[in-house]
C-alpha cells in the first residue's frame, strides 16, 4: 500500500487510485479531502483504499463514469459526496465512524446503471 497525505486532485480522464492510504487530520484540519474531482474528469476508478480522517473521503464535482469499490472510509466528515457526476458503481465499500453522511448526494447526481450498495 502507498500512504498519501490527503488531497488527491483528479482533473483528467482515466485516473485510478488503488491500494493506497489517504490519511488526513480531520476534524483538526477540516479542509482536507481524500480525493477531489475537478473539471470534467471522467472514468475515475477508486478501489481497495483506506481513506481516513478527511472532511470528505471522495468529493465528486462533475464528470461521468466513476467506479468506487472495495474501499474503507473511516472517521471522515462524509464518506462520499457526489454533486454532479454520473456514477456507474458504488459497491463493496465499508463506512465506519463518519461524522456526517456515509454517502451524500447532490441534486444533479445520477446513477448510470443502478448497481449501488454499501
Amino acid at each position: 500500500m502507498v500512504r498519501i497525505a490527503a488531497d488527491v486532485l483528479a482533473g483528467v480522464d482515466g485516473i485510478t487510485v488503488t491500494n493506497s492510504v489517504l490519511d488526513g487530520d480531520y476534524p483538526t484540519d477540516s479542509g482536507t479531502r481524500g480525493i477531489l474531482t475537478a473539471g470534467t474528469a471522467d472514468d475515475l476508478t477508486v478501489s481497495d483504499n483506506l481513506i481516513t480522517e478527511v472532511r470528505s473521503g471522495i468529493y465528486f464535482n462533475v464528470g461521468t463514469g466513476a467506479v468506487v469499490t472495495g474501499n474503507s472510509f473511516v472517521a471522515n466528515g462524509n464518506g462520499i459526496n457526489a454533486d454532479g457526476p454520473q456514477m456507474t458503481d458504488i459497491s463493496g465499500n465499508i463506512f465506519d465512524g463518519s461524522a456526517g453522511a456515509q454517502i451524500a448526494l447532490g441534486a444533479d447526481f445520477r446513477i448510470a446503471h443502478p448497481k449501488t450498495s454499501m
